[in-house]
């Protein structure tokens, strides 16, 4: 909004030339030649000084939220001239008026405003104008508030509350379940609300050895008009003022987004609120029912409606065995025990809040039974607990939003990975190379290298590779992978290759492989001693953990999902790495190497520390030998995101 007003003074010195000057100093007058042709006249016969309209009232002004204040700034024009005054952006909470020389201020902030505002006004005499800012200081009045919290019931706090200033975004579901924002971080809830707001929080889109739970309290003081004035508690005896207000809140500001899950590829969906383009809907949802946990892939089409929201196909998840639901049921009719298989369906989505680069759904899903289950609906109620299992469920996905980069931010003369999800490659000594994510030099030449090292000899062999950047995107060959990808940076500030395919059925699938991380310095042997598991989307379907956990005395119980003793030994590398090598039941690393069975060396570089867990680029060796004789061996490059478990790893996943 911009507002002008203007003001007649009684005198009138007329004044010529232009200018302008910043904030609240009239030190740059307006001056231009009295007598054009009279070039050779000197400056103070032939020119004035016209002088920009000041403030003479202090610029600085505190109010009190939900109250009604104003106050009358003076101004002055040392030329006397009519003073105008110009304001951008007003906000709705303030209003001025100009009358002579008095500029009059009125606000009547709300509680969402509490902090410190400036609002940006030009003072104009028609000749000289000057750039001011009054600093308006809205406070929080605590003898508003109640002395102790006052209860909202339920129906008022369902819904999403958010302060965009703030950073704060939290949705409370009537399921007793939610999502929360508090700056850079989000995390899921469930909610208790009895006079207090109780909130245990969790991490998002996990369900095996997940970062710990926290607790989060919500103390309201005050509530009007949808906006709630309220104490968030991060312990005991630490909390911050925090004002909420309910509505949606939901901006699409990106076209494409990546998953949030820590991953070192993940799936890249279009995701829009137009009601003209479709939206594509690519990902892994958490499906659950008691014991039963999967991550189900989906991919989907859906357009968008702004009275119906997205309307989702009723999608049946993958078919793998895994994602299968079995349960027994006893036939109440016939008192005859049936053993009934179930496959979990996507029915529906729904946004539920987007702000920045965050966006969060609400998918539905439902167990359906198999058509071979040979049970009618008429059937259903004869067997005990079948019609809760058939009941639609809920589950929340975080979307981030991606931004996409030129190749000429590529940095050359450093490691890249993201080139491909898994390639396998027969190398000239006879050994197999199996690349998932690997780091490849780029050098200044667009040349690369890429070498695969066998942990157990220590002998390295080139890998061939190609790479071509083009104007349309990067090229590159490894073995018979042959693919053209773009450039991006993801929502933590980690660069990822897209590539975008199409199947013969004319489904497009998007994924981002994370590219490159900035080394860590300072590594040390300390770092790698904890319990780490592998957070893995298909061994986690198979009820399977892998353990990483090096111990004190060298020893080491190292990816194994039974192991209850140590079945490895480690060493700490001069490169700041981490090498396992497993079974291993001798009293040293190198006596172990000599195994002539079955041996696997594993050597981790620690890449990023997160809270959750670390990333680690993971070099393996796999030697096997057949039952008569025939040693078959395979190295792996790949980078991988290991959990740390807070004193004891699950051991299964389901």
């Amino acid at each position: 909004m911009r507002l002008i007003f203007s003001s007649i003074v009684l005198g009138l010195l007329t004044g010529c030339g232009g200018g302008s000057s910043n904030d609240n100093k009239n030190t740059t007058p307006s001056v231009a030649a009295a007598n054009n042709s009279s070039t050779n006249s000197s400056s103070t016969s032939s020119s004035s000084i016209n002088w920009a309209p000041i403030f003479n009232t202090d610029k600085k002004w505190s109010v009190i939220a939900n109250t009604e204040t104003s106050k009358v700034f003076t101004l002055s024009d040392a030329d006397g001239d009519e003073i105008s005054a110009q304001v951008d952006n007003l906000p709705s909470w303030l209003s001025f008026s100009l009358e002579g020389s008095n500029l009059t201020l009125v606000a009547k902030p709300s509680m969402s405003e509490v902090g410190t505002h400036s609002i940006a006004v030009t003072l104009s005499d028609g000749e000289s104008s000057a750039n001011h800012n009054i600093e308006i200081t809205v406070e929080d009045d605590s003898a508003q508030h109640a002395e102790d919290p006052i209860a909202i019931d339920n129906d008022t706090l369902v819904g999403t509350w958010s302060n965009a200033d703030e950073g704060l975004l939290f949705y409370f579901s009537e399921d007793k379940s939610g999502l929360g924002k508090i700056k850079q971080t989000n995390f899921a809830f469930s909610w208790n609300n009895e006079g207090v707001i109780e909130l245990q929080t969790k991490e998002a889109e996990c369900f095996v050895n997940c970062s710990s739970a926290g607790f989060l309290s919500i103390e309201v003081f005050s509530l009007s008009d949808d906006q709630l004035r309220a104490k968030l508690f991060k312990s005991e005896s630490e909390y911050d003022w925090i004002t909420l207000k309910k509505g949606d809140v939901k901006d699409l500001e990106y076209s494409e987004y990546s998953e949030q899950r820590l991953a070192d590829n993940v799936n890249v969906s279009e995701l829009t609120t137009s009601e003209t383009q479709k939206s594509r809907f690519i990902g892994y949802l958490h499906v659950n029912y008691g014991d039963y946990n999967q991550w189900v892939s989906f991919n989907e089409e859906a357009d968008y409606s702004v009275t119906t929201g997205f309307k989702l196909l009723d999608t049946q998840v993958s078919g793998a065995t895994s994602s299968i639901l079995t349960l027994d049921f006893e036939n109440q009719v016939t008192q005859n025990t049936k053993s009934l298989s179930f496959r979990p369906h996507i029915t529906a989505t729904k946004l539920i809040a987007a702000v920045d680069d965050y966006a969060a759904f609400e998918f539905t899903y439902q167990f359906k039974l198999d058509p071979y289950s040979f049970v009618s609906n008429d059937e259903i109620d004869d067997y005990e607990g079948l019609a809760e299992v058939l009941e639609p469920r809920s589950s929340y996905k975080i979307y981030r939003g991606i931004t996409f980069l030129p190749f000429s931010n590529l940095s050359e003369n450093a490691k890249h990975g993201g080139f491909s999800t898994t390639w396998f490659i027969d190398l000239a000594s006879g050994e197999r190379f199996k690349g998932s994510n690997a780091r490849l030099n780029i050098n200044s030449d667009n040349s690369v290298n890429l070498l695969s090292k066998n942990l157990i000899t220590g002998d390295e062999e080139p890998v061939e590779v190609s790479f071509e950047k083009s104007f349309g995107g990067l090229t590159y060959k490894i073995g018979a992978s042959n693919k053209t990808i773009s450039y991006a940076e993801l929502y933590d500030n980690r660069k990822a290759f897209i590539y975008t395919r199409t199947d013969p059925a004319e489904k497009v699938f998007s994924n981002a492989y994370i590219s490159q991380f900035i080394e860590l310095d300072n590594v040390t042997q300390d770092d790698y001693m904890k319990l780490f598991s592998s957070d893995d989307i298909q061994l986690n379907n198979q009820g399977i953990v892998e353990i990483v956990h090096p111990l004190e005395n060298g020893k080491a119980i190292v990816l194994s999902d039974d192991a209850q003793s140590p079945n490895g030994r480690w060493k700490f590398e001069d490169d700041n790495s981490m090498t396992l090598i497993t079974p291993c039941y001798e009293d040293s690393f190198s006596e172990c190497l000599n195994n002539d069975g079955d041996l696997t060396v594993v050597n981790y570089k620690l890449m990023q520390k997160l809270d959750e867990g670390y990333w680690f680029k993971q070099l393996r060796t796999d030697k096997e030998v057949s039952p008569q004789g025939l040693i078959v061996t395979s190295n792996t490059e790949s980078l991988e995101f290991m959990r740390i478990c807070e004193g004891t790893c699950n051991s299964i996943s389901n």
